[in-house]
This record gives C-alpha cells, structure tokens and sequence, in this order.
C-alpha cells in the first residue's frame, strides 16, 4: 500500500500529494545519473575529470539549497 506525503518544497506549496514510491524512484533516477556521470568522466579523463565532476554537482545541490532558503 502506497502511503501519501505532502511534500513541503516551496515548489509544491500547492500541497499536491506525492507517493512515497514517486519520490524514492526519482531519488533513485537522480542517483544513476550522478553514477553515469562519474563512469563517464573516469572513462574520459581519470580522477581529475571525477573530482571535477564531483565540484559541478556539489555547487549545484548547494545554490538549490540557497535558491529554496531564499524562497521559503
């Protein structure tokens, strides 16, 4: 049985319902980019391109972290 949340981002303020299951297969979708992503970079430029890679994806996740306190 699928148990409904109502997600509190500042995007869903709607307080559309979202099942546990969306949320966990989209959690898991984003997780195997971030794998691709690395694979990608190892195969084409070694350990620099992943730590490089690691930096894009690390200043992202913290200007939304930014862009969502701004919001809220």
């Amino acid at each position: 049985m699928l148990v409904p949340f109502v997600h509190s981002s500042p995007t869903l303020r709607s307080g559309r319902v979202v099942s546990f299951a969306a949320a966990r297969q989209r959690a898991e979708a984003a997780e195997n980019q971030a794998w691709m992503a690395w694979l990608r970079a190892m195969n084409e430029g070694g350990p620099m391109a992943v730590y490089l890679a690691y930096l894009r994806a690390h200043n992202v996740r913290i200007r939304a972290e930014e862009r969502e306190q701004r919001a809220s």
